[in-house]
């Protein structure tokens, strides 16, 4: 694993008695994650471990206090032990991604079943798209067409970001496949006709990836579009 990657990983750091000081679970949408050799907030050994496996790999870090939290230590969390200064550290820890698709799906597979939504149609890509009114004999959207979409943009927690109905419900035009728009569009609604509605679920790297959009729209962040095909010419 080289830097420059976002790496997402769940761990278990404990001291060398066995007392826990920090641990993300082993829930997968709630892994821990950063880029690697880019952040300093995370501990040097942590850094240096994490370069050494690969997506899948477990691993123990025994980490010498240099690498770790130092002459400081590091303050308890509610209900977590403190890391007293100058402290060997142990991490077990579980790399589950590079980049994001393992957790971006896992989140996404997690919302459709507690939105007990069904016929969802998973791409190649991580994309979900959901059919909600179909027209057989619309225009197909493909890739060079110039299409015209309504569209409501929401976070998954349905916090909507941005939508037709805040810009005098005009339809957004652009051409399909130029790159006119985030990759999940491009993809979604060249599976579209003219007439048609569905939903877009979007991971973040068919989004707005590690930058994020704005300060609604986070890095890393999966999207939900509901989007109407108005017109394709």
């Amino acid at each position: 694993m080289t830097a420059g990657k976002n790496v997402s990983f769940l761990y278990t750091g404990t001291l060398l008695n066995g007392a826990v000081f920090g641990t993300s679970g082993q829930d997968i949408t709630k892994a821990a994650s950063f880029v690697l050799g880019g952040n300093s907030s995370v501990i040097t050994g942590l850094q240096e471990g994490l370069s050494l496996m690969h997506l899948g790999d477990k691993a123990t870090l025994l980490i010498p206090s240099g690498l770790a939290f130092g002459p400081s230590g590091s303050s308890a969390n509610s209900g977590s032990t403190t890391v007293p200064p100058n402290t060997v550290v142990r991490f077990d820890v579980e790399v589950t991604d590079l980049g994001y698709a393992a957790t971006d799906e896992a989140i996404i597979q997690k919302y459709l079943t507690a939105n007990t939504i069904t016929g969802a149609q998973r791409q190649a890509s991580g994309l979900y798209y959901v059919p909600i009114t179909a027209n057989p004999t619309g225009t197909p959207a493909t890739a060079g067409k110039s299409v015209s979409v309504l569209y409501t943009g929401r976070l998954l927690d349905g916090t909507v970001f941005d939508a037709s109905s805040q810009h005098g419900n005009v339809p957004i035009t652009f051409t399909l496949g130029a790159g006119q728009v985030i990759a999940g569009w491009d993809e979604g609604i060249a599976l579209m006709r003219k007439g048609e509605k569905a939903t877009l679920l979007i991971p973040s790297a068919l989004a707005y990836g590690p930058s994020g959009a704005g300060t609604t729209i986070t890095p890393n962040t999966v999207l939900r579009f509901e989007v109407e095909v108005t017109d394709v010419k």
